[in-house]
């Protein structure tokens, strides 16, 4: 029988994080993930030749 490694997850989340509700779950998510999104972003900007400081460059190469 295959183990639910996501529940597992879950309840070590739920015991280090104090979640008790989806909202809590989304904001704890989001902060363990932070840091690795803001790398792809970065790594995408660089890709597509956006300069971090230019507000100008529109950035119409992404799906709405």
């Amino acid at each position: 029988m295959k183990e639910n490694k996501g529940k597992e997850i879950l309840e070590l989340l739920k015991g280090n994080y104090k979640i008790e509700t989806a909202q809590d779950l989304s904001i704890t998510l989001k902060d363990m993930f932070k840091g690795a999104l803001q790398e792809m972003n970065a790594e995408f900007d660089e890709s597509m030749r956006y300069s971090k400081y230019d507000k100008t460059t529109s950035k119409t190469n992404y799906k709405k």
